[in-house]
């Protein structure tokens, strides 16, 4: 992990320069309401469909906040999340949150984020966060109000907070 104070210059996250890269394939018919509940927190969410057949996911969904990437093969995750990455990037955005198309975001979840990094004594390359299992009905973590911040060697793709340039 690297200090604030390291050599690397880096913008802090804000509302302003952090958007969402959201991967499908095949997604159910509630991701639509995931993903307005993902755009009422976030200036710019870049959906990569990677759905071989057609999928629901139509250009009505594109919008100036929502931009829609159809691969014409299914090309992944990993390559999947470059290419949102890429295009979060040309667009002018600094920072990405990293999502999976069942994920349904908690009510202020950029605020926490953004409070959770600026309460860091580090600058970590991925900051992840607690999560609920649906199957084992509990937090990954017992929720806290206040941040709390763990050094891992891993985390969940789904829910990360990175710095593009990094």
């Amino acid at each position: 992990m690297l200090n604030h104070t390291s050599d690397i210059e880096m913008s802090l996250p804000s509302h302003t320069n952090v958007a969402v890269v959201i991967v499908t394939y095949c997604p159910d018919d509630s991701f639509i309401h995931r993903l307005r509940l993902v755009g009422d927190q976030f200036k710019l969410v870049v959906v990569v469909d990677n759905s071989v057949q057609t999928s629901f996911l139509g250009s009505q969904l594109e919008s100036e906040k929502i931009r829609l990437i159809r691969n014409q093969e299914n090309v992944g995750l990993a390559e999947a999340l470059n290419i949102g990455c890429r295009a979060a990037l040309e667009l002018g955005f600094e920072w990405v949150v990293t999502l999976d198309q069942d994920t349904e975001l908690g009510e202020n979840y950029l605020c926490k984020m953004l409070a959770a990094w600026s309460a860091s004594a580090l600058s970590p390359a991925i900051l992840g966060c607690n999560y609920y299992n649906v199957a084992r009905s509990h937090y990954k973590f017992t929720p806290t109000v206040a941040p709390f911040i763990q050094t891992r060697k891993t985390v969940i793709t789904s829910g990360c907070l990175m710095n593009l340039s990094t």
